[in-house]
């Protein structure tokens, strides 16, 4: 606002006639000392150009270059020259604030137009951070499901291995017989007494022909210093579900 009413009053300021206009009214050195009897509220454009920091709108401008002509068109007659400069230049400021106002209208609906066309553009994009939202969700919810399909699988895997576990004492030892008769090997004697080979090697454990293992900790080898040969012991205390 300031620079186009700034280049409007610089525009008046360098008309020809201008220079009447750009100092106040000195009552005492025109000679025209019932000036302020008549004039109310004195303006000029030089006071004008002082106020530019100071108006609050456009509209305080106009104002004050109206008033500025008005006191001139006012206080001298319509045959004095003052009077007719000061209509030509309130004639040509008129001109000039409609083209201003046409301008600031312009710029108002273009940036009125420009809102109403980047609204949408705002509103797509809240519309596609809730899709983008969901989306994630959707595939967290996904990822959760085939996790727990998977946990599930894994302990049923688990259970079934846990039911082919099988569980030897002094109670189903005939099972040991069982075993001796599939494998080939003194079954009963692997457990519960020592078994040995020709080389001195502990013999295959026969439930491991079977597919059955112990767990490493549940045993270990150890030498037998009178006899010179290695031993298998198992040891006494078991997990709840494993071989003994």
């Amino acid at each position: 606002m300031k620079v186009e009413c700034g280049n409007i009053l610089k525009e008046l300021m360098n008309h020809p006639a201008g220079w009447v206009f750009s100092e106040p009214v000195d009552p005492v050195k025109l000679h025209i000392p019932d000036y302020f009897s008549i004039v109310s509220k004195p303006m000029d454009l030089g006071t004008v150009k002082g106020k530019l920091d100071i108006y609050s709108c456009a509209d305080e401008f106009f104002d004050d270059v109206k008033l500025t002509f008005a006191n001139a068109i006012l206080y001298n007659p319509g045959w004095n020259r003052v009077h007719h400069l000061a209509k030509q230049l309130d004639s040509l400021f008129c001109k000039r604030w409609k083209r201003f106002e046409a301008d600031r209208k312009r710029k108002k609906d273009s940036d009125h137009t420009h809102s109403t066309r980047v609204q949408p553009k705002k509103d797509k994009s809240e519309k596609e951070m809730v899709k983008e939202r969901e989306r994630i969700e959707e595939e967290f919810r996904a990822a959760q499901k085939e996790d727990l399909k998977r946990r599930r699988t894994i302990e049923r895997v688990a259970l079934e291995h846990t039911e082919k576990s099988v569980s030897i004492n002094d109670d189903n030892a005939h099972l040991l017989k069982e075993l001796e008769s599939v494998c080939g090997d003194s079954a009963y004697d692997l457990f519960y007494g020592r078994v040995t080979t020709s080389s001195n090697c502990v013999v295959v454990n026969p439930l491991e022909k079977l597919g059955l293992y112990l767990k490493e900790d549940d045993y270990y080898y150890f030498e037998d210093e009178e006899q010179d040969r290695a031993l298998l012991v198992i040891e006494d205390e078991l997990e709840e579900g494993e071989i003994r």
